[in-house]
C-alpha cells in the first residue's frame, strides 16, 4: 500500500519535506527533487506532481507503521521572503501486532492479550490452547477485552493439565499482506509445581521370582532437578534410582498429549514373597513435596456426632493443614469440614457435629502444604450410636470415655499377669543343688498300706498322673504289687496311702541299687514332711520322684 504526501508551492519557491525517524524523531527526508540518502527506508519515498504547478509531492510505497506520523513541507520563496509550513498527518492502518501477558496468584492464572494496530479498536476470537508439541487441547472463551481467567490450583491442588502453549486472536478489521482479517499471538505456559506421575503410568508390574525387575515410572517436571526414593511397607529401600528424560503421553483437560518428562528406574531384587508387593514411590523437586496423608486414623461414633483421630504426617517441609471429608453411605456427595492448621501435638483431633443417629457414614482425610495435598486417607466406614451422648466437647465426653476403656484395658492386663503368675507358681520346678536334703524311706511293705477304694481320681486336688514316676525291677505293669480299682480309662486310679510302717530318715546318702521305695522332696524340716504323712494323699504336694519296690 502506498501514500501521497500533497504540499502545493509557489513559483521560484525551494521546498523540503521533514518527518518521523521511525523512533519518535524528526528528519529531513526530501530537499527539492533530491531524497536523503541516510534515511532507513529511502528506497520507499519518490517525489512526484509536476513542481510548475506548484505540486510538490512525496509518495510512500508500501506504508509500515514506522512511517506513521505528523511530516512537514517547508517551501521558502527568496523574491518574496516568505516561509509557509504545511502539516500533514499520516495515519497508517495495519493489522494489529499481538502480545500477551501473564499474572499469577496462588489460585489462578489470568493471560491478557494486547494487540497493537491501527485503528486501535479490536475484536476477539476465542483462546486456543496447545500441547507443548502443538497438538489442540481446548478452546476458551475469554472476555471482551481480551484477558483470559483459568483456575490454577483447588485447595492448593495444582494442576499440570494448564500447561503449554495459549493463542490469542484478534482483529481491527485491517487485513495483513496476507489478506489474514485475525492475527495471532502465543505464549507458552509451565507451572513452576512438584513433579506430578503422568496418567500413563502402569499400576502393576509383572516380575519373577529369584529375578531382578526394573520398576520404571514417568513423571512429568518442569521446575529444577528432582530426588526420588521408593519404600515398601512403609520402610524406605536403598535403592538408587536412575534418570532420564523422555517423551510421554499424558492427559491435559481429559485429552491424550505428548509431553516431555523423566523416566525414573528402580532395579529390584524379587527374592522373597514378601517383594511381591505394593511400593510407594515418592519425588520432589526445588519446589518442595507434597505432605504424606494423616496416620493412625480412628473414628468414634456418638449418636449425633463423631470424632476423627489422627497422626501427623510427613509435612514435605513447609506448614501443613488437615481438610476432613464424609458423607452418608448412601449419598453421593461428599461434605467437607474447614481447613484445620497443624497444632503439632503427636496426635490431632477433629469433631464433626449434627449427624443423624444410627447411619453409617463415610470419613477419610488428607493433609495440604503450600506445594500440594497428600494422598486421601482410606474411607472409614462408621455408624453413629442409638445410645443418648452427644460429642459436643471434645475433651470432656471423649477424653473421659477413652480414660476408661484405656484403665480397664490395663486392669484387665494386671489381673492376667496375677493370674498367670499364680498358676505357673504352682507347676514350678524347684531346681536344687548338692546341699539339699534328701528324705528317704525304707521299704514299704504293700501288705501293711491300707488303700482306700472309695477314693476316685476325680477326688485328687489337682495331681497330674505325670507327677508320679512308678518303676520296677524290669518287671512289667501288670506283675506290679501295688494295684487298685480299674475304671474311668485308668489303668491304675490313684489310692490313698498312709504313712504306717514308712521310717522316715533325714538324710541318706544315695547310692547304685539305692532308689528304691525313695520319695524325694524339695528341701524341708522333718516335722513337716511329717505333717504331711498324716493326711491324706490328696493333700500331699507333688513330689519329685517316688520309686515303689515290689514286694519280695
Amino acid at each position: 500500500m502506498s501514500a501521497v504526501l500533497k504540499c502545493q508551492v509557489d513559483l521560484n519557491s525551494k521546498a523540503s519535506w521533514n518527518g518521523p525517524d521511525g523512533n519518535s524523531g524528526l528528519v529531513g527526508y526530501a530537499d527539492g527533487p533530491d531524497i536523503n540518502p541516510s534515511l532507513y527506508n529511502k528506497g520507499k519515498l519518490k517525489i512526484v506532481g509536476n513542481i510548475r504547478h506548484g505540486e510538490y509531492n512525496m509518495e510512500i510505497r508500501n506504508v509500515s507503521e514506522r512511517e506513521d506520523g505528523l511530516y512537514t513541507c517547508y517551501q521558502i520563496n527568496n523574491q518574496k521572503m516568505t516561509v509557509r509550513e504545511t502539516f500533514v498527518t499520516l495515519t497508517v492502518q495495519y493489522s494489529p501486532v499481538i502480545e500477551i501477558n501473564k499474572t499469577l496468584s496462588e489460585h489462578i492464572i489470568k493471560f491478557t492479550c494486547n494487540p497493537s494496530g491501527e485503528p486501535n479498536h479490536y475484536s476477539f476470537d476465542n483462546w486456543q490452547h496447545h500441547s507443548e508439541f502443538h497438538e489442540f487441547i481446548r478452546s476458551i472463551k475469554g472476555s471482551d477485552d481480551g484477558t483470559l481467567t483459568i483456575l490454577r490450583s483447588n485447595y492448593n491442588e495444582i494442576f499440570n493439565g494448564n500447561d503449554g502453549i495459549y493463542t490469542c486472536k484478534a482483529s481491527n478489521g485491517i487485513a495483513d499482506a496476507n489478506g489474514k482479517l485475525y492475527q495471532s499471538g502465543s505464549i507458552i505456559f509451565q507451572n513452576t509445581v512438584l513433579p506430578i506421575f503422568v496418567n500413563s503410568n502402569k499400576a502393576i508390574e509383572f516380575g519373577f521370582y529369584g529375578r531382578m525387575i526394573d520398576l520404571t515410572v514417568l513423571v512429568y517436571n518442569k521446575f529444577g532437578s528432582m530426588q526420588t526414593d521408593i519404600s515398601k511397607q512403609n520402610d524406605t529401600l536403598n535403592v538408587q534410582a536412575k534418570q532420564e528424560n523422555s517423551s510421554m503421553n499424558d492427559l491435559f483437560q481429559g485429552v491424550k498429549v505428548t509431553v516431555s518428562g523423566i523416566k525414573i528406574t528402580f532395579q529390584l531384587s524379587l527374592d522373597t514373597e514378601d517383594d511381591f508387593t505394593s511400593y510407594y514411590i515418592k519425588a520432589c523437586n526445588q519446589k518442595g513435596c507434597r505432605p504424606d496423608p494423616p496416620e493412625d486414623v480412628y473414628v468414634i461414633p456418638f449418636i449425633t456426632g463423631i470424632v476423627v483421630f489422627w497422626s501427623q504426617g510427613f509435612n514435605g517441609g513447609f506448614p501443613q493443614r488437615f481438610l476432613l471429608e464424609y458423607k452418608t453411605d448412601t449419598s453421593i456427595f461428599w461434605y467437607t469440614e474447614v481447613l484445620m492448621n497443624d497444632s503439632f501435638q503427636l496426635q490431632e483431633h477433629y469433631a464433626i457435629n449434627n449427624l443423624t443417629p444410627n447411619t453409617q457414614y463415610q470419613v477419610k482425610i488428607f493433609s495440604l502444604n503450600r506445594v500440594g495435598r497428600s494422598k486421601t486417607t482410606y474411607s472409614f466406614f462408621i455408624n453413629t450410636t442409638d445410645y443418648e451422648l452427644k460429642c459436643t466437647n471434645v475433651y470432656s465426653y471423649c477424653v473421659e470415655i477413652l480414660a476408661i476403656l484405656a484403665g480397664v484395658m490395663v486392669m484387665c492386663l494386671i489381673i492376667s499377669c496375677i493370674f498367670c503368675c499364680i498358676k505357673r507358681s504352682k507347676h514350678c520346678v524347684v531346681e536344687t543343688s548338692q546341699e539339699v536334703r534328701y528324705d528317704e524311706i525304707g521299704t514299704i511293705n504293700f501288705s501293711n498300706v491300707p488303700v482306700d477304694p472309695t477314693i476316685h481320681v476325680s477326688q485328687e486336688n489337682d495331681i497330674d498322673n505325670n507327677d508320679i514316676l512308678s518303676t520296677s525291677d524290669s518287671e512289667s505293669s501288670g506283675e506290679r504289687t501295688f494295684t487298685g480299682q480299674t475304671g474311668d480309662a485308668y489303668e491304675n486310679p490313684y489310692q490313698s496311702i498312709h504313712n504306717e510302717g514308712m521310717e522316715i530318715h533325714l538324710y541318706s546318702s544315695i547310692i547304685s541299687n539305692n532308689y528304691e521305695n525313695t520319695i524325694i522332696f524339695p528341701d524341708n524340716p522333718a516335722k513337716k514332711l511329717q505333717k504331711y504323712f498324716n493326711i491324706t494323699m490328696n493333700d500331699i504336694r507333688n513330689p519329685w520322684l517316688i520309686i515303689y519296690k515290689k514286694k519280695q
